[in-house]
C-alpha cells in the first residue's frame, strides 16, 4: 500500500525523514493536520514535540492528506509488525462485536495492507453480502403532488398547490422501499470508503454498489442516531456492517482549515482496550463453569463522595472471588508498583474479595502473591497476586485456551487461599512491608 507508515506505541515520527522499505516522507503538511486534528481532541493521541509527533498508549490507524500511519500495541522487545497487527484487528473484533469472519476479499495479506483496509474492505465486504441478499424494505410516509387521489390528501399544500395546477392532488401516502436509515448509513459509510481508500478492488467494489442506494437520501447521521437505532427481526442481519459503519463516520472528520482535506482516526486507547477483551473473552469462557459470573467496570461509593471502578470481578453464586486490574505493560523488574498494590487492597476490601490478581499481558512465568494482611499464626486475610496472560500466538491469533486456563487457575487459587500458609500454592511471596502497603 502506498503512503503508509508503520510504527508502534511510544515511538516518535519527525517531519522530512523517511520510513518503512518504501520510504515514504512524514510531510511538514501532514504534520500540521495532524497537529490541528490532536488539538481537537485535547491532545490525547499523542504528543507534539518540535517538528515530530510521539504516540503514547493510543494504538490504531489516522489517516490523513494522502498518508496513512499505523501505529501498532507492543509489549515486547521484537517489533513482530504482521503478528501485531494481526493481534490488533483480532482485538478490534472482540471488543467492538465486529465480524470474526472474513469472506472473499477481506482474506488479505496483512503484511501488504493495513489495519485501516483491512477494516474498510471488511466493511464493504459486509455491505456486498447485504445487497446480494436484497436490502430490506420498509414503510414510510410519502408527500407529493399526484395526478391520483391516493392516500390523504394533504389539505394546506393541496389548497396553495391548486390555485396554479388544478388537475393535480397534494397527497401524503405509504411507500415501500429501501429509503430509510439503516440504508443511509451504509451510504454514507461507503462515501467514506470511496474517499479514504487506496486500494483499488475495494474502490471497485464500492462504486459497482452505488447503483443500490442510488434513491436512498442523506440523513444527518450523528453518535445520538446510533444509541436510538433497533434493529428488528428483519434488519438483524445489519449488525456487523452498521457496528463498522458507525466506527466509520464516528471517525471521520473534516480538516476545517483547510476545507479539502478530511481526517479518518480509528485511535484506541491500549489500556482500555486490553481491558474490555481480557472481560469479554472470561465472559465467553465462563460459561462453562457453574455458578460463575463475570462483570466489569463495577462502581463503588469509596469516601466523601469518591467512587472506585474495578476492572472485572468474577463472583462465584453471591460470592466475589477474585477482583482482576489490567494493566497494558510489564511490571519493573517483575515487580507490581505501590500504587497499583495499594489500589487492590482498596479493592479487597471495598468487594469483599480475598484475592486479587494484577494481570499483565505477556507469557512469564511464576505467580507472585503479595499477602496484605496475616494474623500471628501466618494465616492470610486477602492479598494479590501478579499474572501474565499470552493472548496472541506467534500469528497474531487469540488463544481462547489461554484465558480459560486463568479464570481456572484463578477459581482454584482461590480455594487453596482459603487453607492457613503452607497448604497452598501461592508461587514466590513478597514480603508485604517491603511494598509500602
Amino acid at each position: 500500500m502506498a503512503n503508509l507508515i508503520t510504527t508502534f506505541e511510544h515511538q516518535r515520527l519527525r517531519v522530512d525523514e523517511t520510513y518503512g522499505k518504501d520510504a515514504v516522507r512524514f510531510t511538514e503538511g501532514q504534520f500540521v493536520s495532524l497537529v490541528r486534528y490532536n488539538e481537537r481532541h485535547e491532545n490525547r493521541f499523542f504528543t507534539v514535540g518540535h517538528r515530530s509527533i510521539k504516540f503514547g498508549q493510543f494504538v490504531g490507524v489516522i489517516a490523513a492528506r494522502g498518508l496513512t500511519i499505523e501505529v501498532l500495541p507492543k509489549t515486547d522487545g521484537m517489533d513482530g509488525e504482521i503478528r501485531w497487527r494481526t493481534a490488533l484487528i483480532n482485538m478490534l473484533k472482540v471488543a467492538h462485536g465486529l465480524p470474526l469472519h472474513e469472506a472473499g476479499h477481506a482474506m488479505l495479506h496483512l503484511q501488504n495492507t493495513s489495519v485501516l483496509e483491512h477494516f474498510l474492505r471488511l466493511y464493504t465486504e459486509e455491505v456486498k453480502r447485504l445487497v446480494r441478499q436484497g436490502l430490506v424494505r420498509s414503510y414510510r410516509q410519502k408527500a407529493e403532488a399526484s395526478t391520483a387521489l391516493k392516500g390523504r390528501l394533504d389539505l394546506p399544500r393541496h389548497i396553495r398547490g391548486t390555485v396554479v395546477h388544478k388537475e393535480r392532488f397534494h397527497v401524503i401516502h405509504q411507500v415501500y422501499d429501501t429509503d430509510h436509515l439503516l440504508h443511509s448509513i451504509l451510504k454514507m459509510a461507503l462515501d467514506v470508503v470511496e474517499h479514504v481508500t487506496r486500494d483499488t478492488v475495494t474502490l471497485s467494489m464500492v462504486k459497482d454498489m452505488k447503483w443500490a442506494f442510488e434513491h436512498v437520501r442523506e440523513r444527518c447521521i450523528t453518535s445520538q442516531t446510533f444509541e436510538r437505532l433497533r434493529l428488528d427481526r428483519k434488519s438483524d442481519g445489519y449488525a456487523d456492517a452498521i457496528q463498522l459503519a458507525r466506527l466509520l463516520l464516528l471517525n471521520y472528520a473534516p480538516d476545517f482549515q483547510s476545507g479539502r482535506e478530511h481526517i479518518l482516526s480509528l485511535l484506541f486507547d491500549m489500556n482500555k482496550l486490553f481491558e474490555v477483551v481480557v472481560l469479554k473473552l472470561l465472559q465467553r469462557v465462563a460459561r462453562e463453569f457453574p455458578n460463575v459470573n463475570i462483570s466489569g467496570q463495577n462502581c463503588r461509593t469509596f469516601w466523601n463522595g469518591q467512587s472506585i471502578r474495578s476492572d472485572i470481578l468474577i463472583r462465584e453464586k453471591e460470592t466475589v472471588r477474585c477482583i482482576i486490574d489490567t494493566k497494558w505493560k510489564l511490571p519493573r523488574d517483575g515487580r507490581p508498583a505501590d500504587a497499583d498494590l495499594k489500589q487492590m487492597y482498596v479493592y479487597n476490601r471495598q468487594y469483599g474479595s480475598e484475592q486479587s490478581v494484577l494481570l499483565y499481558p505477556g507469557c512469564q512465568e511464576g505467580v507472585r502473591f503479595i499477602a496484605f494482611d496475616e494474623d500471628h499464626q501466618g494465616k492470610r486475610d486477602h492479598g494479590c497476586s501478579t499474572r501474565y496472560i499470552e493472548l496472541f500466538n506467534p500469528m497474531g491469533k487469540i488463544e481462547e485456551a489461554e484465558v480459560k486456563l486463568l479464570l481456572d487457575d484463578v477459581l482454584q487459587t482461590f480455594r487453596a487461599s482459603t487453607m492457613p500458609r503452607g497448604q497452598g500454592c501461592y508461587g514466590m511471596d513478597f514480603p508485604l512491608g517491603k511494598q509500602s502497603i
